[in-house]
């Protein structure tokens, strides 16, 4: 009987380190991230209530539900996009009915 091969598998070489490269990197330091705080009138989000009866509110529910997920998406479609996504539609057609 022959005794099993050991395997030559090794591990690649390390890397050389060079610490004084690090710290200078380091100590060199950076500036932060510069953000523009301008911002167009239409891209300013607002805030605000609806009320709608009970029954419209879950006739939303029930077709968040329906609606097919995206890929890599785990969540429902949300009552907001849902309401929102109406909300373009309307403005889409009333804007192409009156010509705006």
């Amino acid at each position: 009987m022959q005794a099993p091969k050991s395997s030559k598998i090794q591990l690649p070489p390390k890397k050389e380190i060079d610490e004084d490269k690090i710290k200078s990197i380091i100590n060199k330091g950076g500036s932060p991230a510069s953000y523009t705080e301008e911002q167009n009138s239409s891209e300013i989000i607002k805030n605000f209530n609806v009320k709608m009866t009970e029954e419209d509110l879950k006739m939303v529910s029930i077709l968040c539900k329906k609606r097919p997920s995206t890929l890599g998406r785990k969540l429902s479609f949300t009552k907001q996009e849902w309401l929102l996504e109406a909300i373009r539609e309307k403005i889409d057609r009333e804007v192409k009915e009156y010509n705006i």
